[in-house]
Formats: structure tokens, C-alpha cells, sequence
């Protein structure tokens, strides 16, 4: 009897921001990347492709959805499924609806069964105050917890935004305003995950660097 676990090759990509160049964005090589991630994609035989979010540096609808249009087209080039998160500079100007539209997928929360896993693409809220930062949907958190509460199988819940709320300190973009790093109901969804007992891992974007936290067995 083989006692091998369940392997699963995931594909990851995140904050192409594709658009002008600034200080700290290289958004003149984001098209170039992307396709060298693509094609790194494609020859590694990846399970499943996930880009988590931020796809471009917004300025306006007109030039947000030329600019998504463009990141599409290299997305087509995939030659396995995908799944696409929204993140706020992907909403900033644009819908849901037309992000929809533009990628050719749905930009609403759904799950994928693979491998012997149990994959959630969590769309929560990603708008954000400028005041208060970040904060979830009505009822993003009870979609969550009856979707982790549906399935015994080990879950991997993707998001946008991190979920561990883990400190922001030395962060060029956040350091000096970590709660728009974080939800501001980070506590009751770190509650819900642990809960749930089955969560194996929470992977996201958004916050421009690299960082590994373990909170309470679940690695963020």
C-alpha cells in the first residue's frame, strides 16, 4: 500500500502591475515577465496556475481595462487552468464585472477539489478607506467558514490581502501603514481558519515581499 501524500504544483503569481514605471515598479517589464512566468508555467506542468491579484497600476477605466486587456492576452498563452484573485489596484477604477470580462473567468469566491486538496479562492473586499484601510465584504467571513465547515479534505485558502495581519515593519509600502496590509477583522478570519481545523495553508499577495509566519500550526 503506497503511504505517499498528495502532491500538488502550483504556479503562482502575484502584483504583476502592469503600467507605467515608477520609483519602486518596473511596470514597462511586467508583460515581459509575466511571459517568461507563463512559459515557466507551461513546461514545468503545473496543476493549476493562480495569479493572486494586482495585475495592474490603475489610473483610470479606459486605461485600467487596455492595460487588464493586456495581461489577458498573456494569460491566454497558459495551457492549463487558472484561476485569477482580484486585488484593489485591479478595482480601483474597474468592476468585478469587468474584470470578468477582460480575463475570460470568474472574480467571485469559488473552490477547486485537486489532487487530494481542497482549494479556496477567497474574493473578499479589497476596497479600501483611505482613512480606515481595509475591511471585508458583508459576509465574506460566514462564505469562508461554511466553505472550510463543507469539505474534510486539507484546504489552502488564497486571497488577495494576507490573513495573518503579521507586522509590517521594514515593509517600504506599509511599514508606516500596516492596516492597509491587513483587514481590519484579521482576528475573526485568523478564528475561522483555525476553527476549521483542516486549513493547511493561507497563500496571498499584495504586500511586496516575501515572508513566511506560522500562526497557531497554519503557515501564512
Amino acid at each position: 500500500m503506497s503511504t505517499s501524500k498528495p502532491k500538488l504544483r502550483l504556479a503562482l503569481v502575484t502584483d504583476i502591475h502592469h503600467g507605467p514605471s515608477t520609483k519602486t515598479k518596473r511596470g514597462d517589464e511586467a508583460l515581459p515577465l509575466l511571459h517568461k512566468f507563463v512559459d515557466f508555467a507551461n513546461n514545468w506542468r503545473a496543476d493549476l496556475v493562480i495569479d493572486l491579484g494586482d495585475r495592474i497600476s490603475d489610473k483610470d477605466n479606459t486605461t485600467d481595462r487596455t492595460l487588464t486587456a493586456d495581461v489577458a492576452r498573456a494569460f491566454q498563452r497558459v495551457s492549463i487552468p487558472r484561476h485569477h484573485l482580484a486585488g484593489n489596484h485591479d478595482l480601483e477604477f474597474m468592476t468585478r464585472q469587468d474584470g470578468e470580462e477582460l480575463l475570460g473567468t470568474s472574480l467571485t469566491s469559488e473552490i477547486a477539489d485537486m489532487n487530494g486538496f481542497h482549494l479556496v479562492f477567497w474574493q473578499a473586499g479589497v476596497e479600501y478607506d483611505r482613512q480606515d484601510g481595509l475591511s471585508l465584504n458583508d459576509g465574506d467571513i460566514q462564505w469562508l467558514a461554511d466553505d472550510l465547515a463543507s469539505t474534510n479534505l486539507p484546504a489552502i485558502v488564497f486571497s488577495h490581502v494576507p490573513l495573518d495581519g503579521s507586522d509590517m515593519t521594514g515593509n517600504y509600502y506599509f511599514e508606516a501603514n500596516p492596516e492597509f496590509a491587513r483587514y481590519s477583522e484579521t482576528k475573526q478570519i485568523r478564528e475561522v481558519l483555525t476553527a476549521a481545523g483542516n486549513v493547511v495553508l493561507c497563500v496571498a499577495g499584495h504586500v511586496h515581499w516575501n515572508d513566511l509566519n506560522n500562526v497557531d500550526g497554519i503557515p501564512y
